[in-house]
């Protein structure tokens, strides 16, 4: 004999004819249909969306039913795909959604995709090129030893506005470094926008510099070998951008210098125009310095040439009667090293 499974249901408490209880028989599985409903997870794509971060997720672009449940949840969490570019659509098809729930879920058929189709698009602001040409000048301006009036910073080319996703965190961060080794005319910097500890995009940005500043000139024209006095030295207001070799600023430095060669009316003066006064003359007495590792020793000598420190001149040992080349240290001393 066959034997069914019965679920019992009262449907009545009693009927006035019979006064008996009435039973309705159905079999064990119409009964588990019943009391075990069916929470297959619903997935519906919404028609647009805009998302806001680097990539978005499925609770994102889609609606579940029912939504409570701890499949349903992480569904939702699951990253579909990185965001559009500013500006574009993605299209995403039900397609898509099951290929990014398959293997991460281990009955798909608790899944179930509804058709349709999601346009998303990515929530943005724009970056103007003003606003990274005026970072990336101030931080030129931070690097440079002048005040902001002395200085003049423009850049070499235009900056096109950008366009970089909001993100989830604060937003855009702008991060400016060194892109090279600056020079006194020109500096190029890197500009980074960082969204959600991510690099969306990088720019280099090339400036040229202009500096001025109160600097010696030469007053009147002058003849080699002058020794400079105040008479002869004006200040003037100029750009020194390409002044690498030096320029003064303080017309005192200069004093008791000597022109180098002839230099005409309103020449900037630089070290390379003028030259330490002479501080030994020929067949004045001073005294050699050799020096050989740790071993020093001093002789007699005359100078057979005139010399200002620094400069190399022939120098007479009296004691061998041979003359060398020694630096000048001061007026009394110059020194020779083996």
């Amino acid at each position: 004999m066959k034997l069914i499974a019965l679920s019992i249901l009262v449907a009545s408490t009693a009927t006035a004819q019979t006064g008996r209880l009435a039973f309705v028989v159905r079999s064990s599985e119409e009964a588990t249909s019943l009391e075990t409903p069916n929470r297959a997870v619903l997935v519906r794509l919404r028609e647009k969306v805009t998302v806001r971060g680097l990539e978005f997720s499925v609770g994102e672009v889609a609606d579940l039913f029912p939504a409570d449940t701890a499949v349903a949840q992480r569904v939702a969490r699951m990253v579909v795909s990185r965001s559009p570019m500013p500006g574009y659509t993605q299209r995403v098809t039900p397609d898509l959604i099951r290929m990014t729930i398959r293997g991460k879920v281990r009955d798909l058929s608790e899944i179930k995709v509804d058709n349709g189709m999601c346009a998303v698009k990515c929530a943005s602001i724009r970056v103007t090129g003003e606003f990274l040409e005026q970072a990336g000048r101030q931080h030129v301006m931070k690097k440079l030893p002048f005040s902001p009036e002395d200085v003049q910073i423009k850049p070499t080319k235009l900056v096109q506005d950008r366009f970089v996703p909001i993100g989830l965190g604060s937003g855009p961060v702008l991060e400016i470094t060194d892109a090279d080794q600056p020079t006194s005319s020109t500096m190029r910097v890197r500009a980074r926008v960082i969204v959600d500890d991510q690099e969306v995009f990088q720019i280099v940005l090339s400036y040229s510099i202009k500096t001025f500043q109160e600097v010696a000139v030469i007053a009147e024209p002058i003849r080699e070998g002058t020794l400079l006095a105040p008479e002869h030295i004006t200040m003037e207001r100029r750009q020194i951008s390409n002044f690498d070799f030096g320029y003064f600023t303080d017309p005192t430095k200069l004093y008791g210098k000597i022109a180098r060669r002839k230099i005409r009316k309103g020449t900037l003066l630089t070290h390379k125009l003028v030259k330490e006064a002479p501080v030994i003359f020929p067949r004045s007495m001073v005294s050699i310095l050799y020096r050989s590792g740790n071993l020093d020793i001093k002789l007699d000598g005359l100078a057979e040439q005139s010399g200002a420190p620094g400069d190399v001149i022939r120098i007479r040992n009296l004691n061998t009667r041979r003359s060398v080349w020694a630096k000048v240290i001061n007026a009394q001393t110059v020194t020779v090293t083996n």
